[in-house]
Order: C-alpha cells, then sequence, then structure tokens
C-alpha cells in the first residue's frame, strides 16, 4: 500500500533501511540526503513527504504489550517528529493471523499478545496529540488503500 500511495502522490524514491526488516521508507527529498543522515537529522530539513510502514507508534504498541509503561514510551519517544497524518490500519487479530497463514509466523505473531497490541494501538488518538487516524482493515486492500487515500487528499488539497 505503501509503494501505491507513493506513485500516487509522489511519484517516489524508495529506500529499504538496512537493519529493520521489513521497514520500509518512501520519500521524496528537497534537497535529497541520504537515507541514514535522514533518519539522524529529520528535524533539520525541509522534506515534501515521507511515507513509513512503522514509526514510534509500534514501539509504543509493542513495549507497552510487553508490560512497559505506555506513557513511559511515550515520554521516551516525544523527541520524535510528529507526523501531519499517521495511519493505524485496523484488523482483528485472529483475522490478521488467517491472513498469514501461508507464511512462517513471526515471534510476537500470537494471538493473545496481537490483542495486546492492538489494544495499545486504538489508545493512541487518545493518548497522543497526533493526527492519527484509524482505518477498519477487513475490507479489501482496495477499499482500505481507498480510504487512507481520502483521508491524504483532505491534507493534500
Amino acid at each position: 500500500m505503501i509503494r501505491q500511495l507513493a506513485i500516487l502522490f509522489l511519484g517516489s524514491f524508495s529506500f529499504a533501511s538496512p537493519g529493520y526488516p521489513g521497514f520500509a521508507i518512501i520519500v521524496k527529498f528537497l534537497p535529497a540526503i541520504n537515507i541514514n543522515y535522514f533518519l539522524k537529522n529529520a528535524n533539520k530539513h525541509e522534506l515534501n513527504i515521507v511515507l513509513c510502514d512503522r514509526y514510534y507508534y509500534s514501539t509504543i504498541a509493542l513495549q507497552g504489550a510487553q508490560g512497559l509503561s505506555i506513557k513511559g514510551m511515550i515520554q521516551k519517544n516525544k523527541q520524535f517528529r510528529k507526523p501531519d497524518i499517521a495511519f493505524i490500519l485496523d484488523v482483528e487479530p485472529s483475522v490478521a493471523l488467517e491472513r498469514i497463514e501461508y507464511r512462517q509466523k513471526e515471534k510476537f505473531e500470537q494471538l493473545e499478545f496481537m490483542k495486546r497490541i492492538r489494544r495499545n494501538f486504538l489508545k493512541m488518538p487518545k493518548l497522543l496529540n497526533d493526527n492519527i487516524k484509524i482505518i477498519d482493515s477487513t475490507s479489501s486492500l482496495k477499499e482500505v488503500f481507498n480510504d487512507v487515500k481520502k483521508e491524504v487528499d483532505r491534507i493534500l488539497v
């Protein structure tokens, strides 16, 4: 979905962050800079658009599900740049597990643990002063994409 959004809105440039499997950044820079430099100095440069498939919300939700204080995690991550908009693609953990039956499960892909992570993600809009949109992801990929696109269109117009 990130790739589709990037192509639609940016005609973009794509990176995969080394050392973070599954983490991808699609970004259009002004000026063009090295991705590692960008990650260390994101607040020092004017950017057009950055699309990430994870951000500090994932850290907060995951660490909270492991028993750490969510408020403490929020405090530790408050220096991160606030996004113009963030999406939490919500789906029941049982449905998510059905969707990944074709592959080997990751360490954290256990039903009860995923339920705790989901509860933490769903708390984010109330806990943070960020523009977080919860998107129902039980429907088709095309419908989810259209829901995200509508929200993005609102802030780009």
